[in-house]
């Protein structure tokens, strides 16, 4: 366990989470704060959050390659609370029947969640905003629903939204209409951090906003911001791709190959963009709150920042007009950072870190075991300096709905809020967007790739350091014994649980492609 620095002898001022005055000696344990958004892409990052960039980021560390293992909301939150990939959790994708917030996973992984585990380590814990998509579903217990090992349960019901919604409140539904979401949790988590002034009780809170999701509704305060700001247009931008896995590569022959993006699709995508970005602002704000509560308490450089997304977004890379369960870097890549005890203001973490990593973590500052049902590893050591990388590889995975792949359609109208044009092409999903990959970031054997297969037999394969964009599927042109190691450990990585999860590959080959 690392302890922080004793508040009575605070002497850094808004920055000093992590600098060279921290005591070790300490005797009370670290806090812990996490605050989590939904859809925020590294394209993204932090345009409209300087208050996150000055307090958390300048004075902690930026996870520089931080993944999501599954680039979709509800598995990858069960990762997050449980330290799983979703083939240990088992969940699939954002239904209840594929086992997200359902009976099965209530009565299985939700047990050995995150707050139980810290609440056994002696922390008071909190959890308020987005919990899981179906949570509340009266099918799956409803409302009164409430997972052990959190004292105070502010969980939404159902997926992201900023207006007119239903919170558990320790199991009692609580509606709102009017009052925008963000400031809810700003407002509960405030009322919660007073309950524990004149103490020294550790808290473990979670915070999770709808932030920058769907439907993208900014605070009336910001929403006439950023009026000019556009989405960006990196190489991969409006172009569509043979190359790519049937799903993508369909939406590319609609899009029409070779003709590049309509002017219809990149008006909305810059729409989409700044109400993006403009949602964030609020998060922005939590931060300053927060950091400025802590503070007033003489609790802030005893106290863990972290900051992450549940996983990336696609905002027409590859002629896919929005959304995420890609297994490109646009939707596994996420912004993230940690302030705190021993952490060094302007750290950078070039080890890949998963955000089922994050578990593992908490219970490190914790001074508490890692089950072996975790899957994840311990990031402390490399935020603090210790070690160089947690890992060199990880599991990416993910299982498509909608369409069966016989039928060689996909739905695509819709009617965008906030769009007064006719209805535009987004096909989000289908089944036969199944895949499973390897994303090998081996620093010391330079190997940087992503080598994946679809349910369908189809592969692809990418050198990252040469092809950042993932613009040309190299599977056929790249060293065949590469591509049979990559499969191998694959295929260990699809059998892993607990700590088979954790071991360190080494590469034995560079790409040539």
């Amino acid at each position: 366990m690392l302890t922080g620095k004793d508040d009575d002898d605070e002497t850094q001022d808004d920055g000093g989470g992590g600098g060279t005055t921290a005591r070790v000696d300490v005797l009370r344990k670290a806090s812990i704060f996490f605050l989590l958004t939904d859809d925020q892409d590294v394209d993204m990052g932090f345009v409209s959050q300087p208050k996150l960039v000055s307090l958390w980021q300048k004075q902690g560390a930026t996870l520089e390659a931080a993944f999501a293992s599954t680039p979709v909301c509800c598995p990858s939150r069960a990762g997050i609370q449980t330290g799983r990939y979703i083939h240990n959790v088992p969940m699939t994708n954002n239904s209840i029947p594929g086992n997200c917030s359902s009976t099965a996973w209530q009565q299985g992984a939700e047990r050995h969640n995150i707050g139980h585990l810290m609440k056994q380590a002696g922390y008071t814990t909190m959890y308020t905003g987005k919990y899981l998509n179906q949570y509340g579903a009266p099918s799956a217990g409803g409302v009164q629903h409430v997972p052990r090992g959190w004292d105070n349960w502010q969980a939404l019901v159902g997926n992201s939204v900023y207006y007119d919604y239903v919170i558990s409140n320790n199991g009692t539904p609580e509606s709102h209409g009017n009052t925008y979401l963000p400031n809810l949790l700003l407002d509960k988590t405030s009322d919660f951090l007073r309950t524990l002034e004149g103490t020294d009780d550790p808290f473990f809170i979670m915070v999770g906003t709808p932030s920058c999701h769907d439907p993208t509704e900014p605070a009336p305060e910001y929403a006439h911001l950023l009026p000019n700001a556009t989405a960006p247009r990196p190489p991969n931008y409006g172009k569509a791709f043979r190359d790519k896995h049937w799903f993508v590569a369909k939406q590319g022959e609609v899009a029409g190959f070779g003709s590049g993006y309509a002017p219809i699709e990149e008006k909305y995508n810059d729409l989409q963009y700044r109400r993006r970005a403009l949602t964030l602002m609020t998060v922005d704000d939590i931060v300053a709150n927060v950091t400025a509560t802590l503070k007033s308490m003489g609790r802030l450089n005893n106290t863990y920042f972290f900051y992450a997304s549940d996983h990336g977004y696609h905002l027409g890379n590859f002629a896919v007009l929005k959304d995420k369960r890609l297994p490109y870097e646009t939707d596994l890549r996420i912004p993230a950072v940690v302030r705190g005890p021993h952490i060094k203001p302007g750290h950078v973490v070039r080890s890949p870190v998963t955000l089922v990593d994050f578990a593992p973590t908490f219970l490190d500052i914790a001074g508490a075991p890692i089950p072996d049902t975790m899957d994840g590893v311990s990031m402390l050591p490399v935020l603090t300096g210790q070690e160089a990388d947690v890992r060199t590889d990880f599991l990416v995975e993910y299982h498509g709905e909608g369409q069966p792949p016989s039928s060689q359609r996909l739905p695509c109208l819709m009617h965008p809020p906030r769009w007064p044009h006719a209805p535009i092409c987004s096909c989000q999903d289908a089944h036969n967007n199944t895949y499973e990959c390897v994303r090998t970031l081996d620093r010391q054997n330079g190997l940087n790739t992503l080598y994946c297969e679809m349910e369908s037999g189809f592969r692809e394969f990418y050198n990252i350091t040469g092809d950042p964009h993932q613009l040309v599927n190299a599977i056929n042109t790249t060293e065949p014994t590469l591509i049979a190691q990559l499969a191998r450990r694959l295929h260990a990585l699809k059998q892993c649980k607990g700590p088979s999860c954790r071991q360190r590959h080494t590469a034995q080959h560079n790409p040539t492609s």
